[in-house]
């Protein structure tokens, strides 16, 4: 649902959002939260690299954040946290500490987190601590829409993020144990950084691809996708094809029920080793991880080529700030 103002008529326990070189999009949803209060806020930066014109941003809105928190902050006093990108257990852990000097820890606690900014392995391990844990009784997602991508193909100097090497394989869940040869099902959102989606997929060159496609009201921003990633479209058949799946880039629920029924047929055929391909915007990777968790008879890892740098133009402007009801 769009957003205009982010109000609570009593305090959330935790609020959580993200420093980051995208100044706009990171800064949008504080500057809509006149009427809401938490008892724990908490700024994340990530220690990641985007060149000294990134950096100099990252810092900037470093500051800006943490002033705008203390005015949402019931004591006044928001914490910084910066932990290497890739840190997730790193970054559970000092929120935990961080509740736990508040004088209250993870449980029957309603919180609020910016998913903007946040890196997708950070963003998809903290979501999965989250469910699997019971830590919270309610969550609401804040998720920027920006008003453009700094990407066109042909430009050396517009790419999202460069480098990409072998990727790292980060498991997600590994309980279910085969007793004969396993089937290595890719599952791949696709977006706007086609590269590293390509690279993933060769590097688990599967028995069988699962495409999730964005759609939106933005024909260009759908072409780019396209374009980007024509090759793995061409390979499992593109539209009409059992999997290729498609829905709106905003739909949680919607990409979350696409993808559970695609994996209980999958599922059925037992012995997988599901690899998940996070390149698709992230509300659309929240949904498709709450399927995953939900799917019992299969393994799953995250593949993820990690880039040298980002692009510090990765995004221009803040167009519109949706919210999500994640739990409760």
């Amino acid at each position: 649902m769009a957003l205009e103002q982010i109000e609570n008529s009593a305090p959330d326990g935790l609020l959580v959002v993200c420093a980051s070189f995208e100044e706009r999009r990171c800064r949008e949803v504080v500057q809509r939260a006149s009427g809401y209060k938490a008892k724990c806020t908490v700024v994340l930066n990530f220690n990641s690299s985007s060149g000294k014109s990134g950096s100099k941003k990252q810092e900037d809105s470093v500051i800006f954040l943490l002033d705008r928190l203390r005015l949402l902050d019931v004591r006044g006093i928001p914490r910084l946290i910066s932990v290497d990108p890739y840190d997730f257990f790193g970054l559970w852990f000092l929120l935990t500490d961080e509740l736990n000097r508040h004088g209250f820890g993870w449980g029957s606690m309603t919180a609020t987190i910016d998913i903007s900014c946040l890196t997708k392995v950070q963003m998809i391990f903290l979501l999965r601590e989250i469910l699997l844990t019971g830590a919270l009784t309610k969550c609401r997602l804040v998720y920027t829409v920006p008003e453009s991508y700094n990407r066109e193909r042909g430009d050396k100097f517009s790419w999202l993020s460069v480098g990409y090497f072998d990727p790292v394989v980060f498991p997600i869940r590994a309980e279910y144990r085969a007793t004969t040869s396993r089937r290595r099902v890719a599952l791949a959102l696709l977006g706007h950084e086609g590269q590293r989606t390509l690279t993933a997929w060769r590097h688990v060159d599967p028995d069988e691809t699962i495409l999730l496609f964005a759609r939106s009201d933005n024909e260009r921003m759908m072409e780019i996708s396209r374009r980007e990633n024509d090759f793995l479209i061409a390979h499992i058949g593109g539209d009409g094809h059992e999997n290729f799946l498609n829905c709106n880039f905003l739909d949680i629920i919607g990409a979350r029920d696409m993808v559970a029924e695609r994996l209980r047929d999958i599922e059925e055929q037992g012995n997988v080793t599901l690899s998940f391909i996070p390149f698709g915007p992230k509300p659309m990777v929240v949904g498709a991880l709450m399927a995953i968790l939900e799917a019992r008879r299969a393994d799953v890892e995250l593949v993820y080529p990690i880039p040298i740098s980002y692009n510090p133009e990765y995004s221009g402007g803040a167009k519109d700030v949706f919210f999500f009801d994640f739990l409760g």
